[in-house]
């Protein structure tokens, strides 16, 4: 995010005037699922993400639908909630993308207080989440971390739980239990029984059984939810930028980014070959992006083998869309390698 100062003079009488406009700069890592039917908690997650100089997209399921797997796998990164609500949490279609998107090494970030009661019995539940439902009325508004760990903190890490600047929907919390390979992050002050989980393995996950947006503050006593969303990403890593991400070719920095990719011809006007090598096999993403930072076309996402690979762009966009001439920037993200790009020019 760069800020910019607007100012304006005037004479003879003066009017001088300040204000700031915030511009998002370089590639949303993360996506954003709103799905809790409008309910309107989406400003709590935005605030904490905006805090944390964090770039996201909002995906409105009400009004969009369920996210397909294409779209999950566009981000390193999916925060999902779903709000108030306890007969469709997530939906058998949601259940399979998420399935995907995990096996493919996703990083997921969960808060639903009544996931637990709906689908507590189900293998998504067991086999991805990595916890046991215990109940669904916990119903204590203090919870605390768990010493040691990266995202709970220490036992003194209390969270207020629907008290100041926050959402009231605290009823209905879950209580639940982690499972072999997952480890405690939260728990509820009075019962001592877990209210959120994490898990490392082939992908990353952390699921709240009360809702993140319930979590009140700031208050010096009280841990504020801006400051546990930091924590998760940063546990997530690489998701919040360190600066500005330049958009030519000249990324792969030494330290930072493994491999590189060209375009020819270039400028094109139909056809564009994005060459690129691969040290090992890996899951890798090769998108493009318009001058304003918006991904406009996937044209690869999966595992390629080591070596080098040639795939060709056909100047469209996403859905088989035409595109405008102009610059686009094409970016290769390898799984473990880095990531590189290139700068592509369409002629008419």
């Amino acid at each position: 995010m760069v800020t910019f100062v607007l100012t304006k003079t005037s004479s003879p009488e003066s009017y001088d005037k300040s204000d700031t406009l915030k511009v998002p700069v370089g590639f949303p890592r993360i996506l954003l699922v709103d799905d809790d039917a409008g309910a309107g908690y989406e400003i709590y997650y935005r605030g904490s993400l905006d805090t944390a100089n964090a770039l996201y997209r909002d995906w409105q399921v009400s009004s969009q639908g369920s996210p397909s797997q294409a779209k999950l796998d566009s981000f390193p990164v999916v925060i999902w909630f779903t709000g108030d609500d306890s007969l469709n949490t997530l939906t058998s279609e949601d259940t399979t993308n998420l399935k995907s998107y995990l096996d493919g090494g996703g990083k997921l970030f969960i808060s639903s207080k009544q996931l637990g009661q709906q689908l507590g019995a189900t293998g998504f539940y067991a086999d991805y989440l990595k916890a046991q439902f215990v109940n669904n009325n916990a119903n204590q508004r203090f919870i605390r971390g768990v010493a040691g760990d990266p995202i709970g903190g220490s036992v003194g890490d209390t969270l207020a739980i629907g008290f100041q600047s926050c959402a009231s929907n605290y009823t209905s919390l879950d209580a639940i239990q982690p499972l072999s390979g997952a480890d405690t992050c939260f728990v509820y002050r009075t019962s001592g029984l877990p209210g959120a989980v994490k898990y490392q393995g082939t992908y990353k996950m952390v699921y709240f059984g009360f809702p993140f947006e319930a979590i009140g503050g700031p208050h010096p006593r009280y841990r504020y939810r801006t400051e546990i969303m930091g924590r998760i990403l940063a546990w997530f890593g690489g998701i919040v930028p360190t600066g500005v991400e330049e958009a030519p070719s000249d990324l792969n920095t030494p330290g930072r980014l493994a491999i590189s990719i060209s375009a020819a011809p270039n400028p094109f006007q139909s056809r564009a070959v994005l060459s690129f090598r691969l040290e090992k096999e890996s899951r890798a993403a090769l998108s493009v992006y318009n001058n304003l930072g918006q991904r406009v076309a996937t044209v690869f996402r999966g595992r390629l083998g080591g070596g080098d690979h040639r795939l060709a762009w056909d100047g469209k966009g996403d859905g088989g869309r035409n595109l405008s001439s102009g610059v686009y920037f094409v970016r290769l993200e390898a799984e473990g390698q880095g990531a590189a790009m290139v700068r592509a020019v369409k002629l008419r």
